[in-house]
């Protein structure tokens, strides 16, 4: 499995960016439930490339695999809410959080 996904095509509810998105779109505020939570976020095709690294093992008959996989970054890779709100604030300075 993978952990906190971010990437095009995710338009669900109750998710920092396609709500951000939305939001900004729509001229109005996000309102940030946990600013200071912590997350390993990762790009789909971060963890994309992990699925089709571990397809192509078990393909060859690397049955070693064959096992449970959490694709993601390690905890030294986790940020907060509000660092990736920021990161996005440099490239897009018309969001709004609250």
């Amino acid at each position: 499995r993978a952990g906190n996904v971010i990437g095009g095509g995710d338009w669900s509810e109750d998710r920092l960016i396609p709500d951000l998105v939305r939001a900004t779109g729509n001229g109005t505020s996000l309102s940030i439930r946990s600013p200071h939570a912590t997350r390993p976020w990762q790009h789909v095709l971060e963890s994309l490339s992990g699925y089709l690294l571990l397809g192509e093992r078990l393909l060859t008959g690397q049955n070693a695999f064959a096992e449970a996989w959490n694709f993601g970054p390690d905890s030294h890779g986790n940020r907060s809410v509000s660092d990736v709100l920021g990161r996005i604030a440099e490239s897009w300075p018309e969001i709004r959080c609250t």
